[in-house]
């Protein structure tokens, strides 16, 4: 069982960075511009 005894102490720390760019290692999981494009056209029909 866990309990907290005190409010005054934090429980756990979370750290993050932001930044403007995706970094390159995730550049592969997300679909280009034009997958997204064909996907959009695809469910709505092209116009």
């Amino acid at each position: 069982m866990y309990k907290v005894t005190t409010i005054t102490r934090p429980i756990g720390v979370a750290t993050y960075t932001l930044t403007n760019q995706l970094p390159q290692k995730y550049w592969n999981l997300l679909p280009n511009g034009k997958e997204i494009s064909d996907k959009i056209n695809k469910y709505f029909g092209e116009k």
